[in-house]
């Protein structure tokens, strides 16, 4: 089972990538965002009542679930939206392997865990691969945009390391659907009153690339593969669940090739591979290494 919500999230997520830059253009970042996580949540919602499985939010969890969509489902994809408007969407997907990294940070920030040598020499291997990519990215368009990708990814990342680490205190108090379902919501909620705070509006393109790629990532890439990865979680924990980071780019690199003109050079294969590398490192350090911080 576990390799299987593996293989979910891999693909599901591995194409998502490409989906995002073609909802770049006409509409606003915020409200793309906005649109695919209220029809997600909107699905989630139906099915639930269907079933018969549709629960309220007890109280005391209202405030991580609020957090849950404000670091998942809405600061972690409009960072990401908008990195994919400076820098190839295959690129992207893999500065956002640093989610294992970042993962390991927040064990030390959240879980008073010291990591092994091994993840900091991984997470050291990871840093250098991102210097490389970006190394020749900066060159070709004069710098600006590349950092700016770059930080905006990296930002996204971590929103999305912190979004991991909520997702089991929410698993406290609901359980993982209503959770999601819950959560998407209240996502879709504030990333379209920032939508509506910047723009006035909450426009959509009707367009049919722009209304297949809302619908893919809606209903694959956030209802379906969040399914899956929040399961990962719970069975693996979020660092290595967190693997699934590494794995991905692989799809999105090879589709951002094809449809996107990624040029590679020896740099910036040695960039990938150094990334990727890094982001396993920091995944298959044993845990028996880390010391816990005293009290």
């Amino acid at each position: 089972m576990p390799v299987a919500l593996l293989l979910i999230v891999v693909t599901t997520w591995g194409f998502s990538w490409y989906a995002i830059a073609l909802q770049l253009g006409t509409t606003p970042i915020e409200a793309s965002v906005a649109w695919r996580f209220l029809l997600a949540s909107g699905l989630m919602f139906l099915g639930l009542a269907v079933s018969g499985k549709l629960r309220k939010i007890p109280v005391a969890a209202q405030g991580w679930v609020l957090l849950l969509g404000l670091f998942l489902f809405s600061g972690n994809f409009l960072f990401i939206y908008a990195a994919t408007s400076y820098v190839a969407s295959g690129v992207v997907s893999v500065i956002f392997a640093c989610a294992a990294i970042f993962g390991s940070i927040n064990s030390l920030i959240f879980l008073r865990q010291i990591p092994s040598l091994q993840v900091v020499f991984g997470s050291f291997v990871g840093v250098l691969g991102i210097a490389c990519l970006f190394s020749v990215d900066a060159q070709a368009i004069g710098g600006k945009d590349s950092w700016i990708g770059l930080s905006l990814t990296l930002a996204g990342t971590y929103s999305f390391s912190l979004g991991n680490f909520v997702s089991i205190r929410v698993r406290r108090d609901i359980d993982l659907l209503n959770g999601m379902a819950w959560g998407m919501l209240y996502g879709g909620l504030l990333t379209a009153a920032i939508s509506l705070y910047r723009h006035s509006a909450l426009p959509i393109d009707f367009s049919a690339t722009y209304l297949g790629s809302l619908v893919y990532l809606a209903v694959g890439a956030s209802v379906v593969a969040f399914i899956a990865y929040l399961n990962l979680i719970t069975r693996w924990g979020p660092i290595r669940a967190s693997y699934a980071t590494v794995l991905f780019p692989l799809v999105a690199l090879a589709t951002s090739t094809v449809f996107e003109g990624l040029v590679w050079s020896l740099t910036t294969g040695l960039g990938v591979g150094l990334a990727l590398l890094g982001a396993v490192l920091v995944f298959t350090a044993p845990k028996a290494r880390s010391r816990k911080i005293a009290a």
